[in-house]
């Protein structure tokens, strides 16, 4: 997010519906630490597996 924002200005964070790029980076990264998933996995995409799943849905859908 902060690489997306780089360089374009914030406007006051009261004047916003979301909380600064900041401010939003800060709490969900103290989310994440304050709520660790002892037996949580990582994800493993298998980016041909969700093309051919994607594929097969839009067939069956024309």
């Amino acid at each position: 997010m902060k690489a997306a924002f780089k360089g374009k200005g914030e406007g006051p964070e009261w004047m916003s519906s979301h909380p600064g790029t900041e401010n939003r980076i800060k709490a969900e990264e103290d989310y994440t630490k304050a709520h660790l998933c002892a037996d949580c996995e990582t994800l493993k995409w298998d980016k041909k597996a969700i093309l051919a799943s994607l594929d097969k849905a839009n067939t069956k859908t024309k």
